[in-house]
């Protein structure tokens, strides 16, 4: 005769193909095995359904791309779920591997409690589910979405923690808004540019007038950089004044956008505790209501402020690729890597002395070399080895020629890379090679991002 509970302990080994079996496929024979053991097969039959159900949404999730296929993207779901379930009390539970997931969290705690985390489980595989089936539904129908490209595109996924982070508070979200649906087109008026952010960026253009100025003036490059000055600053004032409507979802965008550029790692798992804590608020409207715009200001102005320094921030490559698509209507997003290179303007090994442009090589390096203003999606074909350890002035030729080129080789104009291109020809032109212009107008440029990001994003 054969007994349940010892078919179920072969099944913990391999599969009915004789397969090594994966971890989504053990923890449904956990269950089963505990189940059997502890109580008296009650949830065999909800086992079955949920995970039946789990694995035909996880399939649409795949085909987009929100999970990767096979067992890359089963390892990636079950490793979201527990970050789901110990969002609020572990700030280190992305970096978790599936192993210790599967042996240290799922097993000891059967072992301890099988019969009341059995049904914990289950009840949240069924929210998961749901969950899955609406996020699903906003992907498909938001395919351009930035937060799409953000935490499906923009990061890789299997070796970091903050994107299966991000998964998690978009599994979290739908899981508890599911039911009132007006909460997904919920939108909330902030501030554009909070005013200690606007104050240090007014602060950083009066330090540029002040260290570059004469240089300008002396080479009669006078109205290129007044006009840059006046135009950042009304642009500043602007957005000062100005208000924006964001979604619930942008949310995620800007605490994933912000952890990537240096946020502390327990930062938001905290608020979002908080937040999502019914001993401190009636409901999750209620705090949501109370919570959610300091939520989003806070991490929004984190990003905008990292923007600033001068040392590259994480992510900070969906920055160009947004200004390019907003600005010039080119969508990178949809470019191949192997046609566009995210490019030093200011090389890495520069042919020339670097105190050709007024700083020493060690100060370039430690502080300028990879900041966000000195790197630019260049094309392929412009990223030649004549070209890239030059000056920008001889570069510039190079961005240039993009704009007179045509046909199948390129398929995209890029509007940075002209807009360069015209300024260091200026400058050659007026000042020369030597001139430490050329940093001037990378500053400005980083300063323009920023302000980039607080009006669009």
């Amino acid at each position: 005769m054969l007994v349940p509970q010892y078919a179920i302990q072969i099944f913990q080994g391999q599969n009915d193909r004789g397969k090594k079996l994966t971890y989504l496929e053990r923890l449904k024979s956990l269950l089963m095995l505990f189940d059997s053991r502890f109580c008296n097969f009650k949830n065999q039959k909800d086992i079955q359904q949920r995970f039946a159900e789990l694995y035909r949404v996880l399939d649409e999730s795949m085909e987009l791309n929100f999970f990767k296929k096979g067992e890359t993207g089963e390892n990636e779901f079950l490793r979201t779920f527990y970050v789901m379930i110990k969002i609020g009390n572990d700030p280190e539970a992305m970096w978790t591997s599936i192993e210790d997931i599967y042996e240290k969290y799922f097993k000891k705690e059967l072992m301890d409690k099988p019969e009341g985390k059995i049904s914990f489980w289950l009840r949240e595989l069924n929210n998961v589910n749901q969950s899955i089936t609406n996020l699903n539904h906003h992907l498909l129908n938001n395919i351009a979405d930035n937060l799409y490209y953000i935490v499906i595109i923009s990061m890789p996924i299997e070796i970091n923690g903050f994107s299966i982070r991000s998964k998690a508070l978009l599994l979290q979200f739908h899981c508890y808004f599911s039911a009132p649906p007006e909460w997904n087109d919920k939108l909330l008026r902030i501030s554009c540019l909070e005013e200690e952010t606007a104050n240090l960026i007014d602060a950083k253009i009066t330090d540029i007038e002040h260290k570059y100025s004469p240089d300008w003036q002396n080479s009669e490059l006078n109205d290129l950089f007044s006009s840059k000055i006046v135009m950042l600053r009304n642009k500043l004032i602007n957005l000062k004044n100005a208000q924006k409507e964001i979604s619930i979802l942008d949310l995620v965008k800007w605490v994933e956008l912000a952890v990537w550029a240096g946020e502390p790692k327990g930062t938001f798992s905290n608020r979002w505790n908080f937040v999502f804590n019914r001993k401190n608020c009636k409901t999750h409207r209620d705090a949501v209501d109370i919570f959610w715009n300091d939520l989003v200001r806070t991490y929004r102005n984190n990003y905008l402020k990292n923007l600033l320094e001068l040392q590259f921030p994480r992510c900070g490559g969906f920055v160009l690729k947004e200004a390019e698509r907003l600005r010039y209507n080119n969508n990178l997003h949809n470019v191949s890597r192997n046609e566009i290179n995210l490019e030093h303007i200011i090389p890495q090994n520069p042919k020339f002395p670097i105190r050709d442009l007024g700083i020493s090589e060690n100060e370039f390096r430690d502080n300028y070399l990879n900041s966000l203003a000195n790197l630019i999606f260049l094309d392929q074909e412009l990223n030649k080895p004549g070209s890239i350890d030059q000056p920008p002035h001889i570069k510039a030729a190079y961005y240039k020629d993009q704009l007179g080129r045509d046909g199948d080789k390129v398929k995209h104009v890029m509007g940075e890379v002209a807009k360069l291109g015209n300024d260091f020809d200026m400058i050659f032109k007026k000042s020369g090679r030597k001139s430490p212009l050329y940093l001037a107008c990378l500053f400005l440029r980083q300063i323009d991002l920023a302000l980039f990001v607080a009006e669009m994003l």
